[in-house]
């Protein structure tokens, strides 16, 4: 499987945003992932060891569902980050392989 990159936390930064800012916003998504089964072992030892601005999302740090729904999130949306709980809990139980 080829890596897919949703985003990084550089590419903000290097954009002269916040470093805090945007690494709340990368840690919101990675404990709603984590809340919600979606990583896999790679992205639960990023999450457990804290999120810093060197994150990078990418498809090798979440499950199958994890990948739907973060396809979903960047490719789908206007602004990723500030999509509602709600909306990611409607699309979320859209994808979901069963």
């Amino acid at each position: 499987m080829v890596m897919k990159i949703y985003d990084k936390a550089s590419w903000h930064i290097d954009a002269n945003e916040q470093k805090k800012n945007v690494v709340e916003r990368f840690n919101k998504i990675m404990q709603w992932c984590s809340t919600h089964d979606l990583l896999n072992e790679e992205g639960r030892e990023i999450v457990a060891s804290g999120i810093d601005d060197s994150i990078s999302l990418h498809s090798q740090m979440f499950t199958i569902d994890g990948n739907n729904f973060m396809c979903w999130l960047f490719e789908s949306t206007q602004n990723p980050y500030i999509v509602s709980p709600k909306e990611m809990e409607s699309a979320l139980s859209k994808i979901i392989v069963k």
